[in-house]
């Protein structure tokens, strides 16, 4: 559909996601208590519907129709409003940690997970172990709970589907570090990701292309407030897989897509997709890394042996080995196996 067609009105004068706190470089346990409590004052489901209820009449639905056409849009931002900063059984702290692994260096990995069952702490550790064992220099800064803040003003925005990546990307360039490479907590490393940062460092991004998402996983409203933020039609552009994604945090490049990035977040409407940051980040991509090259076009083995996601508890112990032998830099233990991390025994070849 031509972007240029499109006449929407919005009457939002912030995004969906927005949640109104103060700025606050450095928040304590009582900061994330009351920006979860403003977030459930903010009428936040409220200005979601209305704009449901714009883009099921642009596209002349019924209720049911819209559902199912846009199932998977809404099934993504209802999760990410699910999310927690603390911890709800009120055990334990929000937590960040910046870890050693072997000798340091410039290089460091940055992940995260928040509070309960979805994405235990065990995978951070397991993580640190493997990096280890696989002979990496660098580092590993992750957070348990919480929300990154570098600029200050990202409390009000941490409902924002998956924007919390950027954050703690940025967050780890204040801690120094120029390369960054973010990697989900469910990938598990079986070798020296080395040549990642190396390719990184060459590139001034590490962008991996993913399967072209259809306009069934695009709201048109986050088309258009994304063609108005960048002057670039999402549909003719690349899809960058963020499982594992990089940035070099100090090129100009970087620090004008971060920029813009946060400008999204302002507007809240580019994320109203199925792979909410994967859109916004394709997008400014396009704009600021125009003749960047993906991973697959100079480096097919590697964009090959990326990661190798697992999809049934039953299989994990089975791919993770094949993933190993095979050379794979990553293997993705399977959602409902997170909590048999410790269990999985990755050889030694």
């Amino acid at each position: 559909m031509c972007l240029t067609f499109l006449f929407f009105i919005f009457f939002l004068s912030s995004s969906p996601f927005y949640v109104p706190y103060p700025v606050c470089m450095d928040p304590t346990l009582e900061d994330y208590l009351k920006a979860e409590s403003l977030s459930m004052n903010a009428s936040i489901e409220e200005k979601l519907q209305k704009l449901y209820d714009q883009e099921r009449d642009f596209l002349q639905m019924d209720e049911n129709t819209f559902l199912k056409y846009r199932e998977e849009v809404l099934l993504r931002i209802q999760l990410s409003l699910k999310g927690r900063l603390t911890d709800p059984k009120k055990i334990e702290l929000p937590q960040k940690h910046l870890v050693k692994i072997n000798e340091g260096g410039p290089h460091v990995v940055v992940t995260c997970v928040g509070f309960g069952d979805r994405r235990p702490k065990n995978l951070l550790k397991r993580i640190e172990k493997e990096l280890k064992a696989t002979g990496f220099n660098g580092y590993l800064y992750y957070r348990i709970g919480g929300y990154p803040t570098p600029r200050g003003m990202e409390l009000s925005y941490w409902l924002t589907p998956y924007a919390f990546k950027i954050f703690l990307m940025e967050e780890a360039k204040q801690l120094g570090f120029d390369l960054v490479l973010w990697v989900d907590a469910r990938l598990i490393p079986l070798k020296n990701i080395a040549p990642l940062f190396e390719i990184l460092d060459k590139h001034h991004g590490f962008f991996n292309l993913a399967d072209t998402l259809n306009e069934k996983k695009v709201f048109i409203l986050a088309q258009k407030a994304l063609y108005d933020l960048t002057q670039k039609n999402y549909f003719l552009n690349k899809t960058t897989s963020t499982p594992v994604f990089g940035l070099k945090m100090h090129s100009k490049q970087t620090e004008n897509l971060i920029d813009e990035f946060y400008k999204a977040c302002e507007s809240g409407l580019p994320f109203f997709s199925c792979y909410p940051e994967e859109t916004v980040l394709s997008t400014l991509i396009a704009k600021y890394f125009p003749t960047t090259p993906f991973l697959g076009q100079y480096s097919p083995l590697i964009y090959s042996h990326l990661f190798y996601y697992s999809h049934l508890s039953s299989q994990d112990q089975k791919i993770a080995v094949s993933a190993k032998k095979k050379g794979w830099f990553f293997f993705g233990i399977s959602n409902e196996g997170v909590a048999s991390i410790d269990k999985i025994v990755i050889p030694n070849f």
